[in-house]
């Protein structure tokens, strides 16, 4: 099923407002520890110019400011977010746009990067083509991007249990089969979430991004794993500190809510330890590239 990309940006946007300060709060400190670790790799320079794009709460470009003392700018489409970004007080500026549509003259940065935003841009060859535009010759470029589903499980039970829930009738049966239920779901869901927009998924398959950076006019492409643990107290601390925080769960009708709730509680049950505490280990990949 196709969707309407701008359509989409304003779901995104409005989403994204409506969850800023529980994600700046819930969830960032995890993503950023991937976007710091992918920062590190493309070695910054003292005095380098620095574009975090899909910045969010803006760790990737603060981090770039005060770590590596580059001149860093974040954009983002949610204004929202970019709220909680700037309240950190530090001399970097945040300004509201998309990566699609950059507000810069060409060749303009050293360095441009994005944390877990790269999936969610609807046109990724456009977006690529920005991102190299306003790159200097042989400036570095880092993405951080989710990888296959098995690997990510807080995103991916999440949806399972959306789905589970929310599907039509005739299908839950099957999404609830162990092991087929979950091959069905992400084949339906791998590049795109039917009527909504880009899947967080569409670039997990071994060498998908790599062969797309080429295309791009990309050069020096490299690849890596990085794994971190997210931890929760108890499932309530997880409902309350990830799901509750994150814009999916925003969407389903208010009476699925509790449903989907003691869905996902289920599935969670293999990541818990005697004492209820959860832990998944959550794999991303990081990119970088050159221009």
């Amino acid at each position: 099923m196709r969707y309407d990309p701008a359509q989409f940006t304003r779901q995104e946007r409005e989403a994204y407002n409506q969850v800023a300060e529980a994600w700046a709060a819930n969830v960032a400190g995890n993503t950023a520890l991937y976007s710091r670790r992918m920062l590190e790799g493309l070695a910054p320079r003292p005095g380098e110019s620095l574009l975090d794009l899909a910045c969010g709460a803006g760790h990737l470009a603060l981090d770039g400011a005060t770590r590596f003392q580059c001149r860093a700018i974040g954009v983002d489409v949610s204004e929202g977010m970019l709220q909680q970004a700037r309240r950190k007080g530090v001399s970097v500026d945040f300004l509201q746009g998309d990566a699609e549509h950059l507000p810069f003259a060409a060749e303009t940065f050293d360095l441009a990067a994005s944390g877990l935003g790269l999936m969610y841009f609807p046109d990724t060859a456009r977006a690529l083509a920005e991102i190299r535009r306003v790159l200097r010759p042989g400036g570095r470029a880092g993405f951080v991007v989710w990888t296959l589903p098995p690997r990510v499980p807080c995103l991916t039970l999440a949806m399972s249990a959306m789905a589970q829930i929310t599907a039509p009738l005739a299908a839950r049966g099957l999404l609830r089969l162990p092991g087929i239920g979950d091959w069905l779901l992400f084949r339906a869901v791998e590049d795109t979430i039917p009527g909504k927009g880009p899947s967080p998924l569409r670039f997990g398959r071994p060498g998908k991004l790599a062969r797309i950076l080429h295309r791009a006019g990309f050069r020096k492409v490299e690849v890596f794993d990085d794994t971190v643990v997210w931890r929760y107290s108890s499932f309530d601390d997880f409902w309350r500190s990830f799901a509750k925080s994150t814009p999916a769960l925003t969407v389903p009708p208010r009476e699925a809510v509790g449903r989907i709730r003691a869905r996902l509680e289920r599935l969670t049950l293999p990541y818990r330890d005697a004492f209820g505490e959860l832990a998944f280990p959550m794999t991303a990949l990081l990119v970088r590239a050159r221009r």
